[in-house]
C-alpha cells in the first residue's frame, strides 16, 4: 500500500536521510506507522517530517504535505482520544511537532490525516525525545502565561544554567532557538528591559 521516494521501508522513515521515505499509492491507503522501543521511554512528542518534495495537487497547485489536519496517536497499543492530541505546523508545513499526554511508552504509532481525496500521505522521516521536563523548568521562570513577568527568585546564576543545559538540548520541539529566546526574554525582564522581549510566531497551534 505504499510507494517510495527512495529508500528501502520501514528504515527509510528513520535513517535521518530526509530525502527517503515513504509516500501512500493513493489518499486512501492507511498510513499508520508503529514504532518499537528496546525499553521504556517517558514521552510527550514526536516530530513527523512529511514528503518534502515538490508535488502538487493538479487541482489547485498545493503540496501534498499542505493537506495535513489532524494525528491519530496510540501509545502501548492505546489510542489516545482526540482532544488530547495536537500539532504545531513549522514553516511551509516541513515538519509537525505531534503532542500528547506525557507517558511512559515502549510502543508509538501516529498516523497522518487528511481528507477525503486531498493528496497521498507521506512520511519522510519520524523523530522521538525522551521527556525531560526543559521547556517546563524554562516557562517556571516566568509568572504568567504570557511570559512578561519574572517569578519570584528568578537569578542570572538559574537562567544561565538553563541556557547551558538549553544549548545541549537535541530536539525540534526542544528548539534551541526558541528556548534561548525565552531565556533572553527572562534575562531582559531581569535587566527591566521588557521592551526588548522577543515574540516568535513561527508555528500555529491545531487541535486533533
Amino acid at each position: 500500500d505504499y510507494t517510495f521516494s527512495k529508500g528501502s521501508m520501514p528504515a527509510s522513515v528513520y535513517d535521518g536521510d530526509y530525502q527517503t521515505g515513504w509516500i501512500a499509492s493513493a489518499w486512501w491507503k492507511e498510513r499508520k506507522f508503529t514504532f518499537h522501543f528496546d525499553q521504556a521511554y517517558a514521552m510527550d512528542y514526536l516530530i513527523y517530517v512529511p514528503n518534502l518534495g515538490k508535488d502538487v495537487q493538479s487541482n489547485n497547485g498545493k503540496l501534498f504535505r499542505d493537506y495535513f489536519t489532524a494525528f491519530s496517536v496510540w501509545l502501548n497499543g492505546e489510542q489516545v482520544e482526540a482532544s488530547k492530541v495536537s500539532f504545531e505546523r513549522a514553516k511551509d508545513n516541513e515538519y509537525f511537532i505531534v503532542k500528547f499526554p506525557k507517558t511512559t511508552v515502549t510502543s508509538i504509532a501516529v498516523e497522518g490525516k487528511q481528507w477525503d481525496g486531498a493528496g497521498n500521505i507521506s512520511l519522510s522521516e519520524i523523530a522521538f525525545y525522551q521527556y525531560d521536563g526543559l521547556a517546563e523548568e524554562i516557562s517556571a521562570l516566568f509568572s504568567n502565561d504570557s511570559h512578561t513577568a519574572l517569578a519570584q527568585g528568578v537569578d542570572s546564576g538559574k537562567i544561565a544554567a538553563l541556557r547551558e543545559k538549553a544549548a545541549s538540548a537535541d530536539a525540534y520541539y526542544v528548539d534551541r532557538a526558541v528556548l534561548l529566546d525565552e531565556l533572553d526574554n527572562a534575562q531582559q525582564l531581569l535587566d527591566s528591559k521588557a521592551s526588548e522581549l522577543i515574540v516568535r510566531d513561527g508555528f500555529t497551534s491545531r487541535s486533533g
